[in-house]
């Protein structure tokens, strides 16, 4: 049987090893969050980089060919891109997840906790008759 001591340590590891998961899914979101925006500064790199081949190209007549490498490579870009926006949802729908999961153990313990209580009160009441 827990004491409610015992029962408030075993909630406060539960919600603090809750808050490290929160946190470490946070440092992943910045993490993901820079990643996003360094493939955009790439994109955007990769695009002026793009038009200048189109200026060359349509001096030269090999337009088109160098048109489809550069799209396919700016489709390979935007896929990158919505992998790690999908990862991050992912990630952070699993934190959730396993927040909720340990509110619910929480609420639990709380529960048992109360009841231990009670019937402690009693056990009291009644040696003291």
């Amino acid at each position: 049987m827990f004491t409610g001591r015992e029962a408030l340590g075993s909630i406060d590891v539960a919600l603090h090893k809750a808050q490290s998961r929160v946190q470490e899914v946070e440092q992943g979101i910045t993490s993901t969050t820079q990643r996003l925006l360094d493939l955009e500064r790439e994109e955007i790199s990769l695009f002026r980089a793009l038009a200048r081949i189109r200026v060359d190209l349509l001096a030269s007549g090999e337009i088109v060919t160098h048109l489809d490498r550069s799209e396919q490579r700016a489709l390979q870009i935007l896929e990158t891109r919505d992998q790690a926006r999908q990862q991050l949802n992912t990630e952070l729908a699993t934190s959730q997840q396993h927040q909720m999961a340990l509110e619910r153990a929480r609420v639990d313990q709380e529960k048992r906790v109360d009841t231990a209580e009670k019937q402690l009160d009693l056990g009291v009441a009644e040696t003291q008759q």
